[in-house]
């Protein structure tokens, strides 16, 4: 999509939020007048707090929206009882000195003229940080230039087993070929240099056109079979980003590519937002999804907690006042349960009191975004504090060696799915793989080899299996695999193809070529109860594809246990 696309799809949402708030503003002004006539009728400062809330909440909209005159009543409304609450002084019913300037401000706020159109709140800055699109995983495009076809229809297959669309295209043929697909801007180039002589790199990629193709975007892997440091040094300043001795491992190579290209199949960053004026949490959803963010909307506190186990956000944006439960409130009462302990929380606020934000962060806040919330800066705010919690929270549930969901993390994913799964009325299958004869790889190719393989098979499970399944390592050389909306037979096909494609990936260890193949056994909720249940069904039938022959994909439903 283009810039101008974003841009006129942003600006129709904020026009149509806009809209909603005008329709409902009069409504607001309303019940703020209704609270500050039952805290004059009561006398009590208590009662002071309820339209100190609403008028803080309405100044911070109002500027957001655009509409000055509003905010500047209702802050006048909210700086009035904020010096009552001080004095521990209510609005005082037989003395109209202590109630009038509050409703002096409220009929500011209902002469508004709220019906004309509000100029936009966002700067020129913000909006062209908006509109940059955020793209999710490209398309896995690889171009491989080489000397000759044979090896390259080799190692295109071999990406092709892990998801990548590779186009080989051999000597002679690059000129309108790699003109072509260089257009179609791959997220990768490597280059089978076979016996060129390093001397001539550059001048091999001047004659491609490659030097004003690709950009610092479009990383250049140079495939060789010198392994000298004049050839590495060549490469690197032929605009090489890295450099493979042949032959090379797949695994190792694929790596690379990803970690050159940051292509980490990550699910996108997803961020709650508890706040309840509808209008405010529409418009930061708008603003977080246009950045690239999963967003679910929470308009009632007391329902935070249940949407917390379904959602799992990587951070909380709450807002700071809101009735029947306060922001503080919140964020300790989250802090009570573990699985939330380290989960970033930012509050929302026009707070300007030092004390009283420092007081927030002690009882469980991370940052404070001012309100009004200027869009750029909450992208940035958001983005940063969910990539830190997300760099340390795989530390802390993957596994070191495969990346995948460690033992612990995965069993709780499993109880978490099948919660799911049920409220939903969905089927769900647990697919338990145990690599085959691998302490013979081990004994064989060495215990570094046997790393690879692992890592290896969870490269491929990564990238064949959707963003909804969840991978995790059981131990040692096992793995398990949560396919959601599957019931076994469905979970079966697409394990036996995935079984069947792993086994044709090329391992390598010192120059020697081997092949992998898994046993994989099968489960789903219509022979389990529980996840103890479904992890030992699905277990026996892992036994029986390994007694059975091995390599091999066998259901728990079609024997008796």
């Amino acid at each position: 999509m283009s810039d101008s696309s974003h841009s006129d799809n942003f600006d129709v949402k904020l026009h149509a939020l806009r809209n909603l708030y005008v329709r409902d503003l009069n409504s607001k002004i309303d019940a703020l007048g209704v609270t500050l006539e039952e805290a004059r009728r009561s006398g009590q400062v208590n009662d002071l707090q309820l339209p100190k809330q609403l008028a803080h909440s309405l100044a911070s909209s109002a500027q957001t929206f655009g509409f000055p005159e509003v905010m500047r009543g209702a802050r006048l409304i909210e700086q009035y009882l904020c010096e009552r609450l001080a004095l521990d002084q209510g609005l005082v019913q037989n003395t109209s000195a202590a109630w009038k300037p509050a409703f002096d401000a409220l009929q500011v706020l209902r002469q508004a003229t709220v019906h004309k159109p509000a100029p936009s709140p966002v700067n020129e800055r913000s909006t062209a940080f908006l509109l940059t699109p955020e793209h999710g995983n490209p398309e896995r495009a690889l171009l491989l230039i080489e000397e000759n076809s044979h090896g390259g229809r080799d190692l295109s297959s071999q990406f092709g087993y892990l998801g990548y669309q590779v186009e080989s295209i051999a000597h002679g043929q690059q000129q309108n070929s790699c003109e072509h697909f260089l257009f179609q801007k791959p997220r990768a180039i490597l280059i089978d240099t076979d016996d060129r002589e390093p001397i001539s790199y550059q001048a091999y990629l001047n004659n491609l056109g490659l030097p004003h193709a690709a950009d610092d975007e479009t990383p250049i892997i140079f495939l060789c079979n010198h392994n000298h440091i004049n050839a590495r040094l060549a490469a690197l300043r032929a605009g090489g980003s890295a450099f493979f001795n042949k032959p090379v491992d797949v695994g190792v190579l694929i790596d690379a590519v990803d970690r050159l290209t940051r292509l980490t199949d990550l699910p996108p960053l997803r961020v709650m937002i508890v706040e309840d004026q509808e209008h405010m949490a529409r418009f930061y959803a708008s603003v977080l999804r246009q950045g690239g963010f999963e967003v679910r909307v929470v308009l009632d506190a007391m329902t935070v907690l249940e949407n917390l186990e379904e959602f799992e956000p990587d951070l909380l944006l709450i807002d700071m006042y809101m009735p029947y439960c306060s922001g503080t409130e919140l964020a300790q009462i989250i802090r009570q349960q573990e699985a939330f302990i380290s989960v970033p929380i930012v509050y929302l606020s026009a707070e300007t009191d030092v004390a009283a934000k420092l007081e927030a962060m002690r009882l469980g806040g991370d940052d404070f975004i001012s309100k009004p919330v200027d869009p750029s800066f909450l992208i940035s705010t958001v983005r940063t504090r969910t990539l830190r919690h997300q760099h340390i929270r795989q530390h802390i549930v993957r596994d070191g060696l495969t990346g995948l969901l460690n033992h612990t993390r995965f069993k709780e994913q499993i109880n978490i799915e099948i919660a799911r799964a049920r409220r939903l009325q969905q089927p769900l299958s647990l697919a338990m793989i145990d690599i085959d004869h691998f302490k013979h790889v081990n004994d064989t190719y060495g215990h570094p080899a046997g790393d690879r393989v692992l890592r290896l098979l969870s490269r491929f499970l990564e990238r064949r299996l959707r963003c909804t399944d969840v991978c995790g390592r059981f131990g040692g050389e096992e793995f398990g695999v949560l396919l959601t909306s599957a019931d076994a037979e469905q979970a079966a096909k697409v394990m036996d193809t995935l079984r069947e494609d792993f086994s044709q990936l090329e391992q390598t260890a010192e120059q020697q070529a081997f092949h992998v193949t898994f046993s994989c056994g099968i489960a789903d909720l219509s022979a389990a109860t529980d996840a103890t249940q479904l992890i030992r069904q699905a277990d026996r039938a892992l036994y029986r594809a390994k007694h059975g022959g091995r390599n091999q994909v066998r259901i728990a439903t079609l024997f008796n246990d």
